[in-house]
C-alpha cells in the first residue's frame, strides 16, 4: 500500500472519531451551536478550506489532488470545482486565515486537550495527502506547510 493510502485510511478513522467527538461535545453543551452552528459542519468546513489552500498553494490544481480530496471525503469534486470554490472564498482564504486556525485550535483546547491534538492531528495528515497527491512539494506548498506546521506544533 502506498503512503498516500495510508495516510487516506489514517485520516477517515480519525475524522470520523473526531467528528462522533463533535457530537459529544455538542450533547454537553461544550459547543455554542447558536453562534457558531454544527460543530462537525464547522470543522468540515474549517478542514475543506485547509485543503482547499493547500490545493491552490502551488498555482495549479493538480488532478490527483483533487481525486485524493474526494476520496477522502466521499465528494465529487472537479479541478474547475476547486478553482471556483477557491475564487468565491478568496478573501476568507487568505485574510486571516491561519489566525482563524490558531483560535479553532484553542477553542478545541477549551473543550478538552484531545480535541485540538486530533484536530492538529487531523491537519498534519491532510498536509501529508495534499503535498503527496502530486509528487512534489513547490516552495509556495512548502510555506503553508510551515504555517500549518507552526500552528500543529504550537
Amino acid at each position: 500500500m502506498k503512503r498516500i493510502d495510508k495516510l487516506t485510511e489514517e485520516f477517515r478513522t480519525k475524522y470520523e472519531q473526531f467528528i462522533i467527538g463533535c457530537d459529544s461535545a455538542e450533547d454537553i453543551f461544550r459547543w455554542n451551536k447558536d453562534k457558531n452552528g454544527e460543530m462537525d459542519v464547522y470543522f468540515e468546513n474549517e478542514i475543506l478550506c485547509v485543503i482547499v489552500r493547500l490545493i491552490v498553494a502551488d498555482g495549479e490544481i493538480g488532478e490527483k489532488e483533487v481525486e485524493y480530496l474526494n476520496k477522502n471525503f466521499g465528494f465529487r469534486y472537479t479541478a474547475e470545482d476547486i478553482r471556483e470554490m477557491y475564487e468565491g472564498s478568496r478573501e476568507e482564504l487568505n485574510n486571516g486565515f491561519y489566525g482563524r486556525i490558531k483560535k479553532d485550535v484553542s477553542d478545541l483546547n477549551e473543550i478538552g486537550e484531545k480535541f485540538a491534538s486530533a484536530f492538529k492531528e487531523l491537519l498534519g495528515i491532510i498536509t501529508g495527502i495534499v503535498l503527496e497527491s502530486d509528487g512534489y512539494a513547490t516552495d509556495s506548498e512548502l510555506s503553508e506547510l510551515s504555517a500549518l506546521k507552526s500552528i500543529i506544533e504550537g
